[in-house]
């Protein structure tokens, strides 16, 4: 295994916080950016990291380790936090690992088996409009597609289950819109001229899923 690593030493890191975004360290071919990283005094250590993909717990535990041997500093805590590459950075973290002082794992989100199982899960019968992952809150696929002359979308989990709800499909400026019949919610989407579904409430757009190929 080759690991190259480009960090900060503790000098930087006995100031409170190091300016190391853009600094990748490579393990096991799979890369990681280190976002931010800082200490209080001989207490705490927190480290916020960018991963390209999700990982599954032995590889999290590998990677928590490496993280943590990055400094000498005999600190009684580290915490660190991973987000994934491209998901809103105000969501929270897709998973932690936190030494307090002992080791903790904790996965929020979908692991790496659960979502590439998601991913590929057979597409509902029917006349597939699009696919597209969810990574907002709550983590899933969503399809919409026609059959017997009704919509309906398809919500596939990492647990295996899905659910499948009837929806009216029209024709906006925006471009198609989905919306349940009688919801009472609001709420109701959008796939858009580039492919993308738009999750719209009264507050307006609040995420949107991009296009995937799952078709």
């Amino acid at each position: 295994m080759v690991v190259s690593i480009t960090a900060c030493n503790d000098s930087d890191i006995e100031q409170g916080s190091i300016p190391v975004k853009g600094n990748v360290t490579q393990v096991k071919a799979r890369e990681y950016n280190i976002l931010e990283d800082t200490v209080k005094s001989n207490i705490k250590r927190t480290v916020e990291v960018e991963l390209p993909e999700r990982l599954d717990e032995v590889e999290l535990k590998r990677l928590a380790e490496h993280i943590k041997g990055l400094s000498n500093k005999d600190l009684e805590r580290t915490f660190i936090g991973y987000r994934i590459a491209g998901n809103d950075p105000k969501q929270a973290y897709w998973a932690t690992t936190h030494y307090n002082p002992n080791l903790e794992v904790n996965i929020m989100g979908e692991s790496a088996t659960s979502y590439e199982s998601m991913k590929g899960k057979d597409l509902p019968e029917g006349d597939v409009i699009g696919s597209w992952m969810v990574e907002h809150d709550l983590e899933y696929r969503v399809t919409a597609y026609n059959k017997d002359e009704q919509t309906y979308l398809q919500n596939a989990y990492g647990d295996g289950t899905s659910s499948d709800d009837l929806y009216v499909l029209s024709e906006t400026d925006r471009g198609t819109k989905l919306e349940e019949e009688d919801s009472g919610f609001g709420e109701y989407f959008i796939i858009n001229s580039e492919g993308e579904l738009e999750f719209w409430s009264d507050n307006g757009n609040y995420y949107t899923a991009k296009k995937s190929n799952l078709r």
